[in-house]
């Protein structure tokens, strides 16, 4: 989430547009305060909207599928 291409966006608009584009991971650089405030943030938008809901459902289970597929679940 460092990329130049995010930082025009805050880090909560990058991360909530990635969901909405279909993105099943994000990777940030640390795990401080900054980047939990934005977890809790997102948490909170996400538990409201059901299509945040079910896209973040289906990238999981594309997570999930990848793991069986080479048996690290």
């Amino acid at each position: 989430m460092v990329m130049k291409g995010v930082q025009v966006y805050g880090s909560l608009e990058a991360v909530l547009k990635g969901i909405e584009a279909g993105l099943d991971m994000f990777i940030f650089r640390n795990s401080d305060e900054e980047t939990l405030k934005i977890i809790d943030e997102l948490v909170k938008i996400v538990e409201k909207d059901k299509f945040l809901q079910d896209k973040i459902t289906e990238a999981n289970n594309r997570i999930l599928k990848v793991k069986k597929n080479y048996k690290i679940l």
